[in-house]
């Protein structure tokens, strides 16, 4: 085996290993995040109504990953035993990760962007910036499809001569720069919408008191906290694809791995950690009811206090659901 295929089969190799343990956060982190989704906050009872476009997204992602990996484990046991695929079944392969890929980013991103959306009473304004960069992605998966569809095409005519080889590298090297030119696109939707949120929500606590403040504060944090932790993932292979491919392509393959599996466990986080905000917060009330009904309290829910039950019910809904808005107005009920 030459030196260039054991290179790109030790970074198969590496890349596999790690999205398998990557895959297995992932999953434990799907099946408590099915829970908030399928059931009550209490007990096991089915949750009337589901919220089915984030119920929807989250089984997309789990199945595009499901993908991800299979086709990802046929590839590197195919280099293993050196690329005994004919080239279109490689290429065939390599565009179902590409597809799937695609899809793991673009949905977590339109979620994010969607959440905005609701969380600024359905202001398209808000929208404009990270609509604008999430086009960028597409674009960009848009350009590595088509190109490495062209090194497929090069590669497979016959006789193989230095001028074919030669275009051949060119558009892989156009393939990586599309690549590459995903990750600054992918970062900003994250932060915009990310900071755009905790703004809108920061300006509502400071309408509220006592409770409503912490509970708006900790909104905040879910998404400072899981919007930190999935952007700064998307540095390292920004960095590595700047870097003599040659020499770093296991460095490459391992971060552009944990990065876009971060997404879809960042993901997972929010839906989770709300849910279970949501569950403590509904704990809280039925305790001041029952010292209501006691005698502890004698003084009743004024108009002010609902008012902010009511935005912090709003806010919560913005983040995990697609049902209501900041400011709408609207009295929400959790099931």
């Amino acid at each position: 085996m030459s030196s260039a295929l054991l290179l790109v089969t030790e970074s198969y190799v590496t890349s596999l290993l790690v999205q398998t343990s990557f895959y297995g956060l992932y999953m434990a982190t799907f099946g408590v995040c099915l829970r908030w989704l399928l059931f009550a906050d209490e007990g096991w009872r089915l949750r009337k109504p589901l919220d089915w476009p984030m119920l929807v997204a989250t089984i997309v992602i789990f199945a595009s990953y499901t993908i991800l990996l299979g086709a990802d484990a046929w590839l590197t046991m195919e280099s293993i035993k050196g690329f005994a695929l004919i080239p279109y079944y490689t290429y065939a392969l390599g565009a179902l990760t590409i597809a799937a890929t695609a899809v793991i980013v673009l949905v977590t991103d339109a979620v994010m962007i969607y959440r905005c959306w609701k969380v600024y009473n359905k202001s398209w304004r808000i929208t404009v910036l990270p609509g604008l960069f999430w086009l960028g992605c597409l674009i960009s998966f848009i350009m590595v499809f088509y190109y490495n569809y062209q090194s497929n095409v090069l590669l497979t005519v016959k006789p193989l001569t230095v001028q074919i080889l030669n275009q051949a590298e060119t558009v892989v090297t156009q393939s990586r720069n599309s690549h590459a030119a995903l990750y600054p696109f992918n970062a900003a939707t994250n932060i915009y919408t990310t900071i755009a949120i905790i703004v809108r929500i920061m300006r509502k606590s400071s309408e509220a008191s006592g409770r409503s403040v912490k509970r708006l504060q900790h909104l905040c944090r879910i998404l400072a906290e899981t919007g930190f932790l999935y952007t700064l993932s998307t540095i390292p292979p920004l960095v590595t694809y700047f870097l003599d491919p040659t020499k770093y392509l296991l460095a490459n393959q391992v971060t552009t791995t944990i990065n876009y599996y971060l997404a879809g466990i960042a993901f997972n986080l929010v839906l989770i950690r709300v849910g279970q905000s949501r569950a403590e917060a509904g704990d809280s009330q039925v305790t001041d009811r029952q010292k209501l009904i006691s005698g502890h309290h004698h003084r009743h829910p004024s108009s002010s206090s609902q008012g902010q039950s009511v935005t912090m019910g709003e806010a919560e809904r913005g983040m995990i659901s697609t049902t209501s808005a900041l400011g709408s107005g609207r009295v929400i009920t959790h099931q």
